[in-house]
């Protein structure tokens, strides 16, 4: 069975230390918190042996190597922790793996410049690829996205609509936006970055209920004044 332990390191002892002896094995004895702890001596008795801050435990992962993996200082935590990763290792061995793990670690930042590269080879130009990535860049900045797991649908929705309402921006701009951003996910998921595209509920707006003059078309003509 897999147990949490806290590993010790030997640390130097103390020129004026108090050795004691426990059950015939010398201790270092020193006040910490205006408690009184005990620390076991190495062999040689030059050293101590003082426990680190976090949890730890010998984990044996899917391909068979054994490896320390350090938790948390609180037990509990540490525990569900423990849990969910020995769940994760049985789902491996079963041939669930999950192909996002590695990816997920990276920055959103460090994907958008996989993505622009992606569009280069695909053939998109120069203009299409910095507008598009402009549009991702500034929305994830707006919304304080930094990593894949931050990615929110509220939080965009809110940012579109700032856009409408506060920087008077028209709805076939933020459309763009929205398709930009989406576009975007959707090359992360089909990439095995990330499982889903969190975006997907939300819907572009209707261009034709917009009333102000929109790009490209002409104001009418004025109505001839009477004589």
């Amino acid at each position: 069975m897999t147990a949490l332990f806290k590993p010790t390191r030997p640390h130097p002892l103390p020129a004026n230390g108090v050795i004691v002896e426990v059950d015939g094995k010398a201790h270092l004895q020193v006040k910490e918190s205006r408690k009184t702890i005990l620390y076991p001596l190495t062999e040689g008795g030059t050293h101590f042996l003082k426990p680190g801050k976090k949890w730890a435990a010998d984990v044996q992962h899917a391909n068979g190597k054994r490896k320390r993996v350090r938790f948390s200082p609180n037990y509990d935590a540490a525990a569900i922790m423990l849990a969910k990763l020995l769940k994760k290792i049985e789902r491996e061995k079963a041939g669930d793996i999950d192909r996002c793990a590695v990816q997920r670690k990276r920055a959103l930042a460090a994907h958008l410049e996989d993505w622009k590269a992606s569009l280069k080879a695909s053939g998109r130009d120069d203009e299409y690829i910095a507008q598009k990535s402009s549009r991702v860049r500034t929305a994830f900045d707006g919304c304080e996205f930094v990593m894949t797991r931050d990615l929110s649908a509220d939080r965009f929705e809110s940012f579109l609509f700032d856009l409408r309402v506060k920087k008077k921006r028209s709805i076939q701009t933020t459309n763009d936006w929205l398709q930009a951003v989406r576009q975007f996910c959707r090359w992360l998921v089909a990439n095995e970055r990330m499982e889903r595209d969190p975006f997907g509920r939300l819907k572009s707006g209707n261009a034709k209920l917009d009333q102000r003059r929109r790009r490209g078309i002409p104001r009418p003509a004025a109505a001839p004044r009477r004589l």
